[in-house]
């Protein structure tokens, strides 16, 4: 029993992983700001009322999509929620107040993303493959400098590359016009500054993160719906073991798929993807419809 009890903690833990509820490596908050040597944490007053500000924008937006069919219900209740969730969390700047606020604040965003790609998926996409480039670029720019002192990367060379790293902040900061092409135009940028990479003689790490492709709102569907049916045959699984159906191997052999799970969300936190996270994904599903089929759980037809 106390095996089992062990197993189903360390269950709730990877299901947190994956779902974010804990501390999230790409969470730009953290989950402990110390503001002082003497380990004090700061009041929470401004910050709570900023995301309380927050909070209102996202359900007004909400609403009408969720009317109009665009916006899922589970995420529909989930913003409806934030606000109750916000009263929970004291002003007080300790370890559990700022550990709530930071999951929460967290949430908000993951949630933002989900109504911005109700309202304009196409637009997301955009604006995802903005951020993914100049996150290259600023990565590039000390590499491109240096190649040019020594003579690897002509004159001519790095002054296209600061001609397209203005282009491109250009485009986020609204000065300059998108366009129709912009899709097409962000991937030939792309691909020249890795050619660029290249005759820099940039490490294989760099030139990896610029041939990858800017994740998607496609691609966060289809992970969310992977984790979902995940969590869900995890939930059946342990009920099975209870009742004495299953074994607890079974679901040891479940989590550490599950593993693999969570490696695939934070592939996809790095704003890049490449052709083997897709064929991870892939690869990741068949393994859980296998899974699946072999407890004899109904959840098998969901993978693919």
């Amino acid at each position: 029993m106390k095996k089992y009890l062990r197993m189903a903690a360390i269950s709730v833990i990877l299901a947190m992983m994956i779902t974010g509820c804990g501390k999230d490596g790409d969470s730009s908050e953290g989950t402990t700001e110390v503001v002082t040597e003497n380990n004090q944490y700061e009041d929470l007053t401004d910050k709570l009322n900023a995301l309380s500000d927050e909070i209102t924008d996202l359900v007004a937006k909400a609403e009408p999509l969720h009317e109009q069919g665009k916006l899922a219900t589970d995420k529909y209740t989930a913003i409806q929620g934030l606000s109750a969730t916000l009263e929970e969390i004291g002003t007080e700047g300790n370890s559990e107040n700022t550990l709530k606020y930071n999951e929460l604040k967290k949430q908000v965003e993951d949630l933002s993303y989900d109504v911005s790609a109700a309202e304009n998926p196409q637009e997301l996409n955009e604006d995802t493959a903005l951020t993914s480039l100049m996150d290259c670029i600023e990565e590039a720019e000390p590499v491109f400098t240096a190649a040019n002192e020594q003579g690897k990367l002509p004159d001519d060379r790095f002054a296209e590359f600061k001609a397209y790293k203005a282009e491109v902040q250009g485009y986020i900061d609204g000065t300059k016009e998108k366009g129709d092409n912009i899709t097409q135009r962000l991937s030939d940028i792309r691909s020249d500054i890795t050619t660029m990479a290249s005759q820099a003689e940039a490490d294989n790490e760099l030139i990896d993160k610029l041939l990858a492709s800017p994740v998607t709102v496609g691609d966060k569907a289809e992970l969310e719906e992977l984790i979902d049916n995940y969590l869900m045959l995890q939930d059946e699984v342990q009920t099975k073991i209870s009742s004495g159906e299953l074994e607890e191997k079974d679901l040891t052999d479940l989590m550490t798929i599950g593993v693999k799970v969570v490696e695939l969300k934070e592939a996809l936190q790095t704003g890049n993807i490449t052709e083997e996270t897709k064929d991870s994904m892939a690869a990741v599903s068949a393994e859980l419809k296998t899974f699946a089929e072999s407890v004899g759980s109904d959840l098998a037809e969901r993978f693919n």
